[in-house]
Order: structure tokens, then sequence, then C-alpha cells
């Protein structure tokens, strides 16, 4: 395996134990379970910023770029 994509977005935070929407802890968490499979260096994370993950509306490549 060269490298494992973690497509973290698109989902209900609560479903991670993040009632209260994304952070960074949140997203460190998942990164350290992974590292417990894998190299870090073959670990990227798939995230989308913002109001847009977690479901919500996609707000438009303007606010995304």
């Amino acid at each position: 395996m060269s490298w494992v994509n973690v497509m973290f977005y698109d989902l209900d935070p609560a479903s991670v134990g993040a009632p209260d929407g994304l952070t960074l802890t949140t997203y460190m968490t998942i990164l350290e379970f992974f590292e417990r499979y894998m190299h870090k260096d073959l670990i990227v994370m798939g995230m989308e910023p913002g109001g847009q993950a977690g479901g919500y509306k996609w707000p438009g490549m303007t606010v995304s770029k």
C-alpha cells in the first residue's frame, strides 16, 4: 500500500463524538486512530472546511477556494 485516503467529510459530527462541530482535536483523534495501523506519512485526510462539512449545503466554488 502506498497511502490511504481518509474521507472525513459529509458526516454528522456527532457520529464521531463532536456534537458541537468538528474541531482540530476531532481531526487529530481520527488521525491518531489511523496511525495505529499505518505510518503517518501514508495517511491523507480529505476534509471540507467551514459550514459545508457534516452534510450542510455547499457554499459554492468562490467560498471553497
